[in-house]
């Protein structure tokens, strides 16, 4: 049975761009990390932003790790938006 926190946190965010998907990426793992609900993990919140990418058509493919990266990055990071 899926998730249902993590249902509901693929609606509150932002679809992709065409351009800057690297820099969404960034800025989706930023928001899930300071999200004030259920807190994620980096795999899950890698596999959420998979999810959403996937949702639609996209201009471009993933880069390989391209997602794991962005988001280990924000979760080490100390920026606050």
């Amino acid at each position: 049975m899926p998730n249902t926190i993590h249902l509901d946190t693929i609606i509150l965010l932002h679809d992709f761009p065409h351009l800057q998907v690297h820099k969404h990426i960034f800025l989706l793992a930023l928001f899930i990390k300071q999200w004030q609900g259920e807190k994620l993990s980096e795999s899950e919140t890698v596999e959420l932003i998979y999810r959403k990418f996937e949702e639609k058509p996209q201009r471009r493919k993933l880069q390989p790790r391209e997602v794991e990266n962005a988001v280990s990055s924000a979760f080490n990071s100390s920026f606050n938006n």
